[in-house]
């Protein structure tokens, strides 16, 4: 689980505004916040500056590890 969804509300910023600073759809920027999909470290980066959040804070809620499984997906422990 991360907290980008709430840093979004947080800021009252739109996702539309959001996925066209740092360079993806609006559905790309959905999945990162829904936690099916994670940026690499381009827009992680890009995120962090535009919210102003350590990419930690962002995306590693306190007491989760996240693990790749063996289908590539990744699971919070």
């Amino acid at each position: 689980m991360n907290r980008l969804g709430d840093i979004i509300k947080e800021k009252g910023l739109k996702k539309g505004f959001i996925a066209s600073r740092i360079g993806v759809s609006t559905p790309t920027l959905q999945r990162y916040i829904e936690g099916t999909n994670y940026p690499g470290a381009d827009i992680a980066n890009k995120l962090s500056r535009l919210l102003g959040y350590s990419i930690e804070d962002i995306f590693f809620a306190s007491n989760t590890i996240p693990v790749v499984n063996d289908k590539g997906s990744i699971d919070v422990k």
